[in-house]
């Protein structure tokens, strides 16, 4: 994970990001059903990014939250994150670093999407069991370790090898003294090749960060090749929901 790569990208991190104009609200509604935020709840964002998915959260949720913190390692992304909204607290630090140093408690925490950048699991796992109020909540959302995305074979293989599969974060939080429940949600997309492409040259996801200009440039006439013709791609993105109650 390379801090320089999400301190260039903060500016533009929403249009590098959202495939579609209903990709970002779908996505929003299925974390809000899942987290369940009540009347004062304090709530985390591990891994806010621009704080695009906290505000949606908490705007579109019917009550009155007490706390909202977003953490994320890159300075300008918190910049990004505490304009949202002047009430917002945001913390400059890694992951692991927070959960293991924070003196605060939380009602609700959500990983959306940065598991995989853990360095130390079962450390991390009982950092949170620590920092989780008795009646609260965790919810990962991540992605199975094969993906529909249309991307050229290495990145697919990158992706592949650096995600975390959803049976090892079961049996991690399952250690650290949690209960977990699995669910999915499949999104379909239809987005314009020369859109995708553009993403993919920004290195909307991290995976791209790992690559030279010259092999993005070889990995999208691959791209190319395969959706010959097409200038619309259509796939369906996949994502696992885990959430997790203390025992």
């Amino acid at each position: 994970m390379s801090l320089n790569h999400y301190n260039s990208i903060s500016k533009d991190f929403e249009e590098n990001w959202f495939f579609t104009k209903e990709y970002f609200p779908t996505l929003a509604k299925a974390i809000i059903k899942s987290l369940k935020l009540e009347e004062e709840d304090t709530f985390v964002d591990l891994g806010c990014g621009t704080g695009n998915y906290t505000r949606e959260i908490v705007d579109n949720s019917v009550c009155s939250i007490k706390k909202v913190v977003g953490v994320d390692f890159s300075k300008n992304m918190v910049e990004q994150f505490c304009l949202k909204n002047s009430t917002y607290s945001g913390v400059c630090s890694d992951l692991e670093s927070f959960v293991s140093s924070t003196q605060e408690s939380f009602d609700k925490i959500l990983l959306k999407e940065v598991i995989h950048h853990v360095q130390d699991y079962n450390q991390f796992y009982s950092g949170l069991n620590k920092i989780l109020n008795p009646s609260g909540k965790i919810l990962i959302v991540t992605r199975p370790e094969k993906t529909n995305f249309p991307f050229f074979e290495k990145a697919l293989d990158y992706f592949s090898a650096n995600q975390v599969s959803e049976s090892e974060i079961k049996s991690g939080l399952e250690r650290a003294g949690f209960s977990s429940l699995i669910e999915k949600l499949n999104i379909d997309i239809r987005i314009g090749k020369s859109q995708l492409f553009k993403m993919i040259e920004n290195r909307f996801m991290s995976t791209f960060n790992h690559f030279t200009d010259d092999e993005i440039k070889l990995g999208l006439g691959e791209v190319d090749q395969k959706y010959s013709g097409l200038s619309e791609i259509k796939f369906c993105d996949e994502l696992i929901f885990i959430s997790a109650i203390k025992n």
